[in-house]
């Protein structure tokens, strides 16, 4: 029972601020007289599961009232769906027996049919099935009964991929994107890559074109009047070629 305080405790520390309200207006509609505590008759007249061995558990230092903090751990027990023995009525705070076809069969804590170990071991009860298991074997079969996750197929994983991310974008639409965001920056690359071979052809055809002594492979030599006597050779072979056209040339006799 002390762990049950220690843990009703802990969870009001989280509660809101309407939810503390809350519970004081719980206590306030059980404290008829409003005197700030709660006698056995107040507690015994608000509820059926109000035992006198229920309040005696509640009441921690013993003096006959039930104060605030008391409340808290009887306002924990009833939020949480602990157990209350189906034979003689009474509060369980510990190890339990139950009915495991009505917990499979039910959904709610209130259809199940739980037993304090004293009735369970003396058979002091009546019930339609005879298979019981203590709470932490039922945790066990609950716990087997669970589906196993088992992984996906491909079709399965792709088609879970389409479902909306948080910037609202579809991830196969955001891989589609980034595909022909990359196609574009590698088809930049090749027109720059094709540049640089167009122009290395270029430097090719020149290098055959401009004679070797250029004293650099197609390009101008260290000789700074090379492109001036290149001229002036052209402009003789011109001449001659003039000169030798006209001695040709019957018309011109």
């Amino acid at each position: 029972m002390e762990d049950i305080r220690r843990a009703a405790i802990a969870a009001y520390a989280t509660f809101t601020e309407e939810e503390k309200r809350e519970m004081e207006s719980e206590f306030r509609s059980m404290d008829k007289d409003g005197d700030g505590k709660i006698s056995l008759h107040e507690f015994m007249a608000h509820s059926d599961q109000h035992t006198q061995s229920f309040f005696s558990l509640l009441d921690q230092n013993h003096d006959g009232v039930l104060q605030f903090d008391e409340v808290k751990t009887l306002s924990y027990i009833t939020s949480s769906g602990r157990p209350f023995c189906a034979a003689c009525k009474e509060f369980i705070p510990a190890l339990f027996f139950t009915c495991t076809k009505c917990r499979f069969a039910s959904t709610t804590v209130a259809n199940t049919f739980n037993l304090c170990i004293p009735c369970y071991q003396g058979r002091s009860f009546e019930h339609e099935h005879t298979d019981f298991a203590d709470n932490y074997t039922l945790l066990l079969k609950l716990q087997a009964r669970r589906p196993s996750r088992a992984i996906p197929p491909r079709s399965a994983q792709s088609s879970s991929n389409t479902q909306p991310s948080q910037s609202g974008q579809s991830r196969p639409r955001r891989r589609t994107r980034m595909n022909a965001a990359m196609k574009n920056i590698l088809r930049r690359i090749g027109e720059t890559v094709s540049g640089a071979a167009a122009v290395t052809g270029l430097a090719l055809s020149l290098n055959s074109i401009i004679p070797n002594n250029t004293g650099v492979e197609g390009g101008r030599g260290d000789d700074d009047n090379y492109y001036d006597e290149d001229y002036d050779n052209n402009d003789d072979d011109v001449a001659d070629a003039a000169a030798n056209s006209d001695a040709d040339d019957p018309s011109q006799s």
